[in-house]
């Protein structure tokens, strides 16, 4: 075959490698945008799949820390209804609210407010060490004492705060005889530091009630 004049006169040297490489270039190019997407979405699907852990993991925390004081008001309850946290003997609570305190950090504080005005209580408060142990009772008479508790429960002779108080008078307090049954408190305020510093808080409450539904605390 005779290639005509105009044809016969383009070097093949130029045109052979264009005709072979093109089809190359079109295929890694091809082949390029395959990767491209692929890779987009598998790290799509990867943080898809880290962002649901991340929510799972977040879901079954707030269940945890939802729960925890449901489970230790049911615990501290049947203590008081059995008898092994003794009503008239506030002061022998002190081992046990210390225990529950070290073994449920999530906890700010543990307290029992009696109908009768009496209270017990541990707390502890954000970046400082140790607890606050807090009774009032019949040695106390119309004051609430507060001691410092030390992480071994060691306490301190002497009180750091007395000061008038009453459970009775506390918004938790509130909460609980309104509801008549295990409930969450709006949040308040709570003070500690000598009535200086504030923390706002929110307490779970759980009214307690003797055979003939008369509230004990």
């Amino acid at each position: 075959m005779v290639l005509p004049p105009f044809i016969s006169k383009i070097p093949m040297k130029i045109s052979l490698p264009v005709l072979f490489t093109a089809p190359v270039l079109c295929v890694v190019v091809f082949l390029s945008f395959i990767a491209f997407t692929e890779g987009k979405n598998t790290a799509n699907d990867l943080m898809a799949q880290n962002l649901a852990q991340i929510h799972d993991h977040i879901e079954d925390r707030l269940d945890d820390l939802l729960n925890l004081p449901n489970r230790i008001q049911r615990i501290n309850a049947s203590l008081i209804l059995e008898g092994w946290l003794d009503l008239k003997k506030l002061r022998a609570w002190q081992p046990t609210l210390l225990e529950q305190a070290q073994a449920f950090k999530d906890l700010s504080s543990i307290t029992w407010g009696g109908s009768d005005g009496t209270s017990v209580g541990i707390s502890r408060y954000p970046d400082e060490f140790g607890y606050e142990f807090s009774i009032k009772d019949e040695q106390t008479g119309n004051k609430l004492e507060a001691y410092y508790c030390d992480m071994h429960g060691r306490m301190e002779k002497k009180p750091r705060e007395r000061l008038l108080w009453d459970p009775r008078n506390q918004p938790w307090y509130y909460a609980a005889i309104k509801a008549g049954k295990p409930t969450w408190t709006d949040p308040y305020a709570r003070v500690y530091k000598d009535s200086i510093s504030k923390i706002l808080a929110m307490g779970y409450v759980q009214p307690l009630y003797n055979t003939n539904r008369q509230i004990m605390g």
